[in-house]
């Protein structure tokens, strides 16, 4: 099994996992990529859209970083040794309860 096709029924199976009526996203079509994924998502029944290769504002980590690095600039860590320190306490201010929220910022819904 080549790496596409491992990619693409790993998806598959991740994602029926979850809920067999959420959609699939794929990057975007690129000029020599094999029919072999389409072919795949097409007989598994779930709907699939192509996504742009990278766009931070469909990507729910963004927020995540963004949260980071505002605790970091807070508490001026400014050295690697600073910064090293300071990592943990602006990783810990991440929590749980924001992962819905940064879903939710990117445009995605929850389904029911």
């Amino acid at each position: 099994m080549n790496s596409i096709r491992a990619t693409v029924v790993m998806m598959l199976a991740l994602t029926s996992a979850v809920n067999a009526e959420a959609p699939v996203g794929q990057p975007a079509p690129v000029v020599n990529m094999p029919r072999e994924p389409r072919a795949l998502l097409d007989g598994s029944g779930f709907a699939y859209r192509y996504l742009p290769a990278y766009s931070p504002d469909l990507n729910p980590i963004e927020p995540i970083w963004a949260k980071v690095k505002a605790e970091l600039r807070r508490v001026a860590a400014r050295t690697a040794e600073a910064l090293h320190q300071a990592l943990g306490p602006a990783l810990n201010s991440v929590t749980p309860q924001n992962a819905p929220g940064c879903f939710r910022h990117c445009g995605y819904v929850r389904p029911n």
